[in-house]
């Protein structure tokens, strides 16, 4: 089915996306249950969990001036606390006309609001009676927040799943990134020195996946334009959101999203379509140029079920190489034609509006 839709409504095409990025003396993802060492499985293939992913995405939908349900404590303005605040807060409409307004507009409005919402579903943990909270709220206010919990269901299914990220190699730590030194002071020392962990892998390329499913949009309301503005979200949110000390050192390297449009279809396991051309040369990599990439399955994938594609939308690093020289861009376009392949630029794109 082509994808008659307009950007605002409901999408109708199913899409699938792979994304590879990189990481550098950096720590990706720590797990807290292990001092906070790089994820990784027994086998030393890194991981990075979709809710990692999905955080700096939501972070830079609220830099870009989006609304976000599940956003980051920076982000909320001091003395917004509790949850019902929140919602409130999110909702950016007048407490007596959110207490005055039907249950189908109270829903839309949310929806329109909470962009992550609409792409990763959520949770609604908003409380039952409002004046049992610590919120100190007026009468309105309270009445909102009884509104808006009577006019939500208890769970939004997401209609974008992010699956683990895991790398294409093991990854080493890097043992000389295992101590930090930390220097204190207070009014009674001057300086006091002290060592804490600090974590990071040498090396590492990382892949991750994920479906864009239409049956589930419908239940958020995930437009054309949300899925658009994705293209480009993901991509700046892996530039901008890892510019802390520990996840500094990442870059993304390969966004790619394929549109079907037969209904209910999508290949799967885009990411077995892409592996390191000299597997074994790993351990001497030290950043993206040492690697290879071979893509020869994913770019015959393709080719086998053009019948079935929409489109490819794409942002690709110009660090990358490639078995056979060439860039992916260039081999799909040559596949698939010019019309079905598109290349985003991030940058421009960022302008997608609700």
């Amino acid at each position: 089915m082509s994808n008659t839709s307009t950007d605002d409504a409901p999408i109708s095409n199913r899409s699938e996306i792979f994304m590879l990025t990189d990481a550098r003396n950096a720590n990706p993802n720590g797990d807290p249950r292990r001092d906070d060492r790089p994820r990784r499985d027994d086998n030393d293939i890194g991981i990075v969990t979709d809710s990692r992913f999905k955080r700096y995405v939501r972070d830079q939908l609220t830099e870009d001036g989006f609304g976000v349900l599940l956003e980051s404590p920076r982000f909320i303005p001091e003395g917004v606390s509790t949850r019902e605040e929140l919602y409130l807060r999110l909702m950016d409409m007048d407490p007596e006309k959110i207490a005055d307004a039907d249950s189908e507009t109270i829903a839309k409005r949310f929806l329109e609001r909470s962009t992550d919402t609409r792409l990763f579903g959520a949770t609604v943990t908003i409380k039952g009676d409002a004046n049992d909270d610590d919120a100190e709220l007026t009468d309105e206010e309270s009445d909102a927040v009884d509104a808006i919990r009577a006019s939500l269901p208890r769970q939004y299914i997401g209609p974008i799943q992010f699956g683990h990220g895991e790398s294409l190699h093991p990854v080493a730590l890097n043992d000389e990134s295992n101590q930090l030194a930390v220097t204190l002071s207070s009014s009674t020392e001057n300086e006091q020195g002290t060592f804490a962990d600090d974590h990071r892998v040498r090396f590492g390329v990382y892949s991750f996946t994920a479906v864009v499913n239409e049956n589930a949009a419908k239940n958020t309301g995930l437009s054309e334009r949300d899925v658009k503005r994705l293209d480009s979200v993901v991509w700046r949110a892996w530039k901008n959101q890892t510019l802390t000390r520990s996840k500094v050192g990442q870059e993304p390297r390969l966004y790619l999203r394929v549109e079907y449009s037969t209904d209910s279809f999508h290949l799967g396991d885009l990411d077995l379509g892409v592996e390191l051309a000299d597997e074994d040369a790993y351990p001497t990599f030290s950043d993206i140029t040492d690697a290879t990439l071979n893509v020869d399955g994913l770019v015959e994938q393709l080719a086998a079920h053009e019948s079935h594609i929409e489109a490819v939308y794409l942002v690709e690093s110009p660090y990358l190489t490639y078995e056979g020289g060439g860039s992916l861009t260039d081999r799909l376009q040559a596949e698939l034609g010019d019309n079905r392949v598109r290349v985003v630029d991030p940058y421009e794109e960022r302008e997608l509006n609700n």
